[in-house]
């Protein structure tokens, strides 16, 4: 619960909040319907492409969206056909995503006592994805892995 103290009483100078899987959710629908068409396992193409080897050169800036998709595809291609592994690929790196109302407005309220800091492991278009979500105002800062080079640690 947000109380009405000070910000110079607070134990701590901001809050940080991670983007993906906090406020940022994907709509992964079609890929999970074309695995199914294509007799794959649900969640191999989010597997290949969250693999280290694939999404940490796109963490780090390194590489572009299309490259990141073709990463996709070259790790499904002993397990789908080109046409498969293309339309996945295409699926998956594109797909729509929401934001969490609920966890913008207690942020937005939160940022009313103190300093919102997103840290999160993100792309270089980041900012675009928090224009399309209408929340470019949501943080006082943001430190996103693709323009420091540095990525985040994962949750084992």
């Amino acid at each position: 619960m947000v109380t009405d103290i000070a910000a110079s009483e607070l134990p701590f100078d901001a809050v940080l909040c991670d983007l993906d899987g906090v406020i940022r959710f994907y709509d992964t629908a079609e890929v999970t319907r074309l695995e199914a068409a294509a007799g794959l396992p649900e969640g191999i193409t989010a597997a290949i492409g969250y693999a280290p080897e694939n999404d940490l050169p796109l963490l780090l800036g390194q590489i572009t969206r299309d490259k990141w998709a073709q990463s996709i595809v070259r790790g499904l291609g002993a397990h789908a056909s080109s046409s498969d592994a293309h339309a996945l690929a295409k699926a998956f790196t594109e797909a729509d995503f929401w934001a969490d109302e609920a966890v913008v407005s207690l942020l937005r309220r939160v940022r009313n006592h103190c300093p919102v800091v997103l840290v999160t492991n993100a792309t270089v278009w980041l900012d675009d994805d928090l224009s399309a979500l209408g929340l470019t105002d949501l943080a006082d800062s943001v430190i996103n892995s693709s323009l420091v080079g540095v990525e985040l640690p994962r949750v084992s």
